[in-house]
């Protein structure tokens, strides 16, 4: 297994670990650990990530030393909702995203963001992809109903009572936050508690969770640590709206 997926891992509660589907999972880690000998992201991934234009962010292949201690607070709220930009800006591209947003490699230079990806390119299922944007969605645009058919859509609400579903809605909202998003300050500690929740009821409720799952924490963990490591307020709803208005 990849040191980067290692790393990311012990961030993961193990109860959610324990539901993963592994078969599904290291199918999909034998492309990625092939490619992890190459620290660069291969041109036509790179290209892709050059067409979603995300604001203030500018990519390089040649990776930079990390300089979040040295930024003001301003600075690092600008860096902040810029990798916030490219997290979500990233779920709208078919062709993939680069799943790791450790910020070691990101560097802040000239008013902007510098980001050099490494070669962890990785495809979700299409209906899951789309499923997870519209979850976003109904949550920062306030559509219950969208939201509620996003979480049929993953798979996560068979044969779930109405309670139950309830439940579950309100275990995501926790889970995205509480208030308006407004003012949201990045913690590990909470990412992991909520993911351990989240789990739990999984299993409580015997829902089967697909592999896409487990990268889908990875990618959150990379997110978070980079956010945490900024340790700075960001509006989180705002550059949300602002990426999926366009």
């Amino acid at each position: 297994m990849p040191k980067f997926i290692k790393e990311v891992l012990t961030h993961i509660p193990t109860l959610a670990l324990k539901s993963m589907d592994w078969k599904g999972a290291l199918k999909e880690l034998g492309p990625l650990v092939t490619k992890v000998g190459s620290k660069t992201l291969d041109q036509d991934c790179f290209e892709s990530l050059q067409e979603l234009d995300v604001q203030d962010l500018i990519l390089k292949q040649k990776s930079r030393e990390n300089n979040y201690e040295s930024l003001s607070e301003a600075e690092r709220i600008k860096a902040g909702e810029t990798v916030l930009r490219l997290y979500f800006a990233q779920l709208k591209n078919p062709e993939g995203l680069c799943l790791d947003l450790r910020p070691r490699h990101f560097k802040f230079a000239g008013n902007s963001l510098v980001f050099s990806p490494n070669n962890i390119w990785f495809s979700f299922r299409e209906e899951f992809r789309v499923g997870l944007m519209n979850l976003y969605r109904g949550f920062y645009f306030d559509d219950d109903e969208l939201f509620e058919q996003a979480l049929k859509t993953i798979g996560l609400t068979k044969n779930l009572s109405s309670k139950e579903d309830e439940e579950l809605k309100e275990l995501f909202r926790k889970h995205f936050g509480p208030g308006d998003q407004e003012e949201v300050v990045f913690d590990l500690d909470h990412f992991k508690e909520s993911f351990y929740e989240l789990f739990k009821f999984f299993m409580d409720h015997e829902v089967a969770l697909e592999k896409d799952f487990m990268f889908l924490g990875i990618y959150l963990v990379g997110l978070y640590m980079n956010l945490e490591n900024l340790n700075v307020p960001l509006n989180v709803r705002e550059v949300f709206l602002d990426v999926f208005s366009e």
